[in-house]
C-alpha cells in the first residue's frame, strides 16, 4: 500500500528544513516512514488482528511481523514496509503465516489435511492453542482401522485401539465418513469392566483428517485497515521529527 501525504503544514516544514541542512529533509522523511511502519507492527496490527481473528496466541502478530526500514538519503527511493515472516516457526506451523495472504485478500488455503478439533485444544476451548501433545509435530505412529480385522466398525475400532495403545503411540485413524473426512483419535485408556466383562475405551477426537483439502476464505483486509490507521499518524510524526532537526541545528 502507498500513502501520499500532501498537506500545507508539511510543505512549510519541508521548505524550512531544506534551507537548514541537506540531511534534514531526508532524515525527517525516513524517520516518518519508519515510525508509521513500526506503529503498524506494535499498535494497529495487533488491534485489527484481534478484530479479525480468534487470536489463540496473543502475541502472534506482534512476534512474527517484521519491518523493512527505509534508509539512505534519496527521498524518492525511500520506502518502509511491514509484513509477516515465518522466521522462528517450523514445520506445519509455517502455514499460519503463509495463509495470511489469503486471509487478507480472500482465496483458497491449501495443505489443510489436518484440522484440529476443539477437544485437541487447551481446556477444550476454540479460543486456545492446540495442546502440546496434540500438535502435529508431536504426533507419533498412527494406527489405521482395518476392515479385515473385524466385521463391524466398532470391533475394528476396538482392535485398532488395543494395537495402538500396546504397540503404537496411542493414535487411531478412523474410517472415512460420507464426506470423505476421517477422525484421528487419541486413545487415553483401555480397561476391563469387571461387572460387564467388556473393554472400556476412553478416547479423544483430536483432528479431522482429509487429504489434499483446501479451505476457501473471505478477505478480512486486516493489514490494510492497520496501515490506514497508522498512516494518519504520519503528519504529526513528520512535525515532531522536523522540530527535532530544528533543535539539532539551531540549538
Amino acid at each position: 500500500m502507498k500513502f501520499e501525504l500532501d498537506t500545507k503544514g508539511i510543505e512549510d516544514y519541508a521548505k524550512k528544513l531544506s534551507r537548514l541542512h541537506k540531511s534534514a529533509v531526508p532524515t525527517v522523511v525516513r524517520n516518518t516512514l519508519n515510525g508509521a511502519a513500526f506503529d503498524v507492527k506494535k499498535r494497529t496490527l495487533p488491534i485489527e488482528s484481534e478484530k479479525a481473528f480468534v487470536n489463540r496466541s496473543k502475541n502472534f502478530f506482534k512476534a512474527f511481523s517484521t519491518v523493512d526500514k527505509a534508509d539512505g538519503w534519496n527521498i524518492s527511493a525511500m520506502m518502509a514496509a511491514v509484513g509477516m515472516s515465518p522466521k522462528g516457526l517450523s514445520g506445519s506451523n509455517n502455514y499460519a503465516v503463509d495463509d495470511l495472504e489469503q486471509q487478507e485478500h480472500g482465496g483458497k488455503i491449501t495443505n489443510k489435511s489436518f484440522i484440529p478439533m476443539k477437544t485437541a485444544r487447551v481446556g477444550k476451548s476454540d479460543s486456545k492453542m492446540v495442546s502440546g501433545q496434540n500438535r502435529i509435530s508431536k504426533l507419533g505412529r498412527i494406527t489405521q482401522m482395518n476392515k479385515r480385522t473385524a466385521r463391524t466398525r466398532q470391533q475394528q475400532f476396538v482392535r485398532a485401539a488395543i494395537y495402538a495403545k500396546s504397540k503404537g503411540d496411542g493414535l487411531v485413524l478412523g474410517m472415512p465418513t460420507k464426506s470423505g473426512g476421517r477422525t484421528l483419535w487419541r486413545i487415553d485408556s483401555i480397561q476391563m469392566n469387571v461387572k460387564s466383562k467388556r473393554l472400556q475405551i476412553k478416547s479423544t477426537p483430536i483432528y479431522n483428517v482429509q487429504g489434499d483439502r483446501s479451505v476457501k476464505v473471505k478477505g478480512k483486509g486486516f493489514m490494510e485497515k492497520a496501515a490506514t490507521h497508522s498512516a494518519k499518524t504520519m503528519p504529526e510524526t513528520f512535525r515532531k521529527e522536523a522540530e527535532r532537526q530544528f533543535k539539532k541545528f539551531l540549538g
